[in-house]
């Protein structure tokens, strides 16, 4: 049941678009929280700016890392054809809100929608 995506292929292009967007939305998203800890251990507790600065930080990272898992489940559910409707719309969904933690350096953004896309106009 599972194999019938590879006949078409708009859904297979869609798929990996959305899998390898939503994989670099993650990695970004666990760079900025890398970056969050980093930035406490060179700053140390210094002023109330650096503090609101890590916790931004880190909040921005786990967005990103939340929204990366749900473009990426996105992409999985459209390989079974009960669910590529909600799979291509999880991935635009979480593609687009990815924006607001980076976008992935906004190609991972770009790849999670036109891969979203792709799933949804796939027969």
């Amino acid at each position: 049941m599972v194999g019938w995506y590879a006949a078409i292929p708009r859904l297979r292009l869609g798929f990996a678009l959305a899998l390898i967007g939503g994989i670099i939305i993650l990695l970004c998203g666990i760079v900025f929280v890398a970056m969050s800890s980093e930035l406490v251990e060179k700053l140390g507790e210094q002023q109330l700016e650096e503090e609101l600065t890590q916790q931004a930080l880190s909040t921005v990272g786990i967005l990103g890392i939340v929204l990366g898992i749900l473009v990426i489940v996105g992409a999985i559910l459209a390989r079974y054809r009960e669910r590529k409707i909600l799979g291509g719309m999880m991935a635009i969904i979480g593609s687009l809100l990815s924006l607001f933690s980076g976008g992935g350096l906004i190609v991972g953004m770009l790849l999670g929608i036109s891969g979203g896309a792709l799933i949804l106009a796939a027969r």
